[in-house]
C-alpha cells in the first residue's frame, strides 16, 4: 500500500517529534459543547470543494484505490512555493496536484446523485476533518471551526472523531512538506515521480 510506504518513509526521516499530539491541543473534556457538531446525514455536499488540491498522502490513498487516473498537475514548484511562504512573499502559484470537477459539473467529481461522497473510505484527510481545522498562532495550537453552512447535531462522538481527523490532517501536511523538501529521490523510487514533474500528465 502506497499510504503505508509514505508513512514508513516519513518515520524513517524522524518526523515524529514534529507531529501534533492530542495533548498539544490541551482540550478540556467539555470543549465540544462550545463547537457546533456537524450532522452530515442530510448535508447534500455543501462543504465539498469543487477542486481538490492534493497532498502526497491523498495521492497515495487514491493510488491504493485506483482513483489516480483523475489526478492532474504536479508538485514541481513546491520548493519555490514553500520557501516563498516562509519568506513572507506572495505571488508564487500554489503547485499542487489536483482533481477538477467532471466536465459540465460544478460539484466535486466524487459526489454521487444523492450528493453523498462516493469514495468515502478513500477521501482526503481535509475532507475527513472538515469543518474542524488546526491553527497555529505564535506557537499556540488550537482548533478552529469552518462549518458555517453545516447542519448541527449534539453527538459528542462525532466531535472527537473530527478532532482526531483534524490532527491527522495537520500531521499529513507536516509530513508532506518534509518529504517533498527532503526525499524526492525516495518518492520517485516509490512511484510518485510523475507528481514531482518527471512526466507530464
Amino acid at each position: 500500500m502506497k499510504i503505508d510506504e509514505l508513512e514508513a518513509l516519513a518515520a524513517k526521516m524522524g518526523v515524529q517529534d514534529l507531529l501534533l499530539k492530542p495533548s498539544d491541543l490541551a482540550l478540556d473534556i467539555g470543549i465540544w459543547r462550545g463547537f457546533p457538531v456537524p450532522d452530515c446525514k442530510n448535508c447534500r455536499g455543501r462543504c465539498c470543494a469543487k477542486r481538490l488540491d492534493l497532498r502526497l498522502f491523498d495521492i497515495a490513498r487514491f493510488m491504493d484505490n485506483g482513483l489516480d487516473e483523475f489526478i492532474e498537475g504536479t508538485f514541481e514548484l513546491f520548493a519555490e512555493y514553500y520557501l516563498s511562504v516562509l519568506d513572507g512573499k506572495a505571488g508564487v502559484k500554489q503547485p499542487f496536484p489536483h482533481i477538477d470537477p467532471a466536465v459540465g459539473s460544478i460539484y466535486c467529481r466524487f459526489l454521487d446523485e444523492e450528493y453523498k461522497c462516493s469514495i468515502y473510505e478513500a477521501r482526503m484527510s481535509s475532507c475527513r476533518a472538515f469543518p474542524l481545522g488546526v491553527v497555529r498562532d505564535d506557537g499556540n495550537v488550537s482548533l478552529q471551526w469552518f462549518g458555517d453552512q453545516c447542519n448541527i447535531t449534539s453527538d459528542e462522538s462525532i466531535f472527537w472523531k473530527l478532532v482526531n481527523n483534524a490532527i491527522l490532517n495537520w500531521n499529513e501536511g507536516v509530513k508532506n512538506q518534509l518529504l517533498l523538501m527532503n526525499a524526492q529521490d525516495q518518492l520517485r523510487d516509490m512511484g510518485f515521480g510523475k507528481y514531482l514533474g518527471d512526466e507530464r500528465l
